[in-house]
């Protein structure tokens, strides 16, 4: 054999294992910034439905109702929507913009608050919250226990708002999400108005 082809198969040869080493190295590497890019996300903090109250609604002279049904604020998740906002320190009085009387119910009721870092659109926190806020049964369907979350417009910044609810009685409502922040005052009624034959 002549030295002109042997040359020609062992440079060959050469280029293979060279295409072989560098497609070895950009797997490698899109394989590491794969596993990298979720630490890089921010922790949601997830609420555990097992560990909240279970007590029913509380008979008081104000009480939440959703969708005409008294309810107990058990959970919320808060979030500014954007990085460019920042949530203020009282919470009830942020949710008294959902509905008047809101902060008021949750002072009486107590319920678990979390604060989320800032999300960037309303759909995008209804699906985390209601997958880090995972209600019993079908989606809380059959059970107590529903949720709501959508987006709340505020003088100088927006807040998005998951709020975990549960009823005195099995229910079918699940999961709730507000398309339009006008929409809460259709979905969340607080009830000021109520005597001793309501309670």
């Amino acid at each position: 054999m002549s030295a002109t082809p042997f040359f020609i198969l062992f440079a060959i040869a050469s280029l293979i294992v060279l295409a072989g080493m560098i497609g070895a190295i950009i797997l490698l590497r899109w394989v590491l910034g794969e596993k990298k890019r979720p630490s890089d996300l921010p922790r949601l903090t997830p609420v555990d439905c097992n560990a909240l109250s279970s007590a029913p609604p509380a008979k008081d002279r104000i009480r939440l109702e959703i969708y005409n049904m008294p309810v107990r604020v058990s959970a919320v998740v808060v979030a500014s929507a954007g990085r460019d906002t920042k949530l203020p320190a009282d919470i009830p009085k942020l949710l008294e913009q959902l509905s008047p009387g809101l902060g008021t119910v949750c002072e009486k009721d107590r319920p678990s608050i979390v604060r989320w870092p800032p999300q960037l659109s309303t759909q995008g926190f209804a699906h985390a919250f209601f997958m880090n806020a995972s209600l019993p049964g079908d989606q809380g369907k059959g059970t107590p226990w529903c949720s709501v979350a959508g987006r709340l417009e505020q003088q100088h910044a927006s807040a998005l708002v998951g709020l975990v609810l549960r009823s005195s009685a099995p229910n079918s409502l699940g999961q709730i999400v507000v398309e339009r922040t006008t929409q809460w005052l259709d979905v969340l009624r607080v009830r000021h108005d109520l005597d001793s034959d309501d309670l």
